[in-house]
């Protein structure tokens, strides 16, 4: 929480939540598995399609926290960027 508080008084909601999208589900895995006592599926194919959601995940949220509009940047008719409200 204190983590939390602490990212969204540094920098604008949009630029801390790709972080909390990708760190809010892993560490609910962890605190199930150490704290609960719940058991991960370590076959094969089930470890491929979970490092494949990972990669996926990290990639949307470092696409989405690079976006123009965390910077307040709109696109202009012509293609180019411009900061300040939306055209």
């Amino acid at each position: 929480m204190l983590l939390a508080a602490h990212a969204l008084a540094a920098r604008p909601l949009a630029a801390s939540q790709p972080r909390f999208t990708i760190l809010d589900p892993l560490a609910a895995s962890l605190l199930g598995v150490f704290l609960f006592g719940e058991h991960v599926r370590t076959g094969a194919a089930e470890l491929v399609g979970e490092a494949l959601e990972l990669a996926m995940v990290i990639a949307d949220a470092t696409a989405l926290s690079r976006s123009g509009l965390i910077a307040g940047q709109t696109r202009h008719r012509s293609g180019t960027c411009r900061p300040g409200p939306a055209c």
